[in-house]
Formats: C-alpha cells, sequence, structure tokens
C-alpha cells in the first residue's frame, strides 16, 4: 500500500501575499521589472527600490480596502495636508505599521540581503531646519520685503481668495472666519 504524502500548496498574490516565499518572489519580481536589474547585478539602492515597491503594494491593498469601508457606511472623512509636518524615512516605518518585520527580515536573509544597508538607502525628506512653515509665512510679514517683490508674492499661491457667508467672510481653504465690518469686509488684512 503506497502512502500518499499530503502537502499544502500555499498560493498568494505577489503583490499582496505577507508569507516570506511571497515576499521573496515580489522583491526579486520588482527588481526586476521596475528597477529593471537582474539580482546578480543590483545595487543597495535597486534593492531598495524594489523592496519600496513591495511594500508600497501590501499598503495600497489596505488602504484600498478601508476607503471601500468608508463608502460602504457612508463614512465622512476630513484630511489635512501640511507640507511642514515631515516624518522622516518611510520605508522602515511602513514595514512595522504592516506588521511584517520578521516577514521582510527573514525574506532579506534567505535572499542574502543586508536589510539595514537597504533601509540606509532612503534619503531624508526633510528640507533642513524649519521645514516649509516659515517659508510660506515670510512673504506676509511685509516689513521684511520691498513693495514691489510683496506685490508678485500676493498675487502668487500665498493669496487666499474669501467668500461671505450670512454676514461673516470666511477663507474657502480653512474654513476660518471673522465678523465682516465696515467696507473692508472682503480684504485679507495680514
Amino acid at each position: 500500500m503506497s502512502i500518499a504524502l499530503q502537502q499544502t500548496i500555499l498560493v498568494e498574490d505577489d503583490r499582496t501575499g505577507l508569507h516570506v516565499e511571497t515576499l521573496k518572489r515580489a522583491i526579486l519580481d520588482n527588481l526586476f521589472y521596475i528597477a529593471g536589474r537582474f539580482a546578480a547585478s543590483a545595487t543597495p539602492l535597486d534593492y531598495y527600490t524594489a523592496l519600496a515597491y513591495t511594500v508600497r503594494d501590501r499598503m495600497l491593498a489596505h488602504w484600498l480596502k478601508s476607503i471601500e469601508t468608508n463608502l460602504d457606511h457612508n463614512v465622512r472623512v476630513v484630511s489635512y495636508l501640511s507640507a511642514e509636518f515631515l516624518m522622516g524615512p518611510h520605508l522602515g516605518n511602513n514595514i512595522l505599521n504592516l506588521g511584517i518585520g520578521e516577514q521582510i527580515g527573514q525574506a532579506a536573509r534567505e535572499l542574502d540581503l543586508n536589510l539595514e544597508e537597504i533601509l540606509n538607502q532612503e534619503a531624508e525628506p526633510g528640507l533642513g531646519n524649519g521645514g516649509l512653515g516659515r517659508a510660506t509665512w515670510t512673504p506676509w510679514r511685509r516689513s521684511a520685503f520691498r513693495p514691489s517683490a510683496m506685490a508678485s508674492v500676493t498675487s502668487s499661491a500665498f493669496s487666499t481668495r474669501r467668500f461671505t457667508t450670512a454676514g461673516k467672510s470666511r477663507s474657502p481653504i480653512s474654513g476660518c472666519g471673522s465678523e465682516i465690518r465696515g467696507r473692508s469686509a472682503g480684504r485679507n488684512r495680514l
């Protein structure tokens, strides 16, 4: 009598799977198809690119599932984007947030990669001390600029328009407002 060996075969999508074998396939596929490199000639930066796309695919799947859930439950979402809130390197944080640190580490070891060296390839996205906050508000300090320079700045992206609703002046961007008084109701007084 022959004994049949039963083997569990795990099939996961290379774009969203979280097991070590799937992650290894995804990294090598992204290395070839995204970075355009063979494993034998790839640099740490090439592997960084492949790993970043591997993690991005998994994040995208989670993000789309969240959007679908919000749409199904008619959830209202308020978003605020601030360019001066720069969090630093993202890849390591994203691996941690997805809960796949151990799997990525094991996949890297099995591919003979130095994960720390790959993560160190990410450039710091910050803009140095001060961020963007100071740069965007500096033109409003009129004493710091000549009138001609101020005119060109206020007519550019730094200018804001206001609209009037029920006796109040409101900014269309922030929604903040102030009571309208006299003739200068719609003007920005900075």
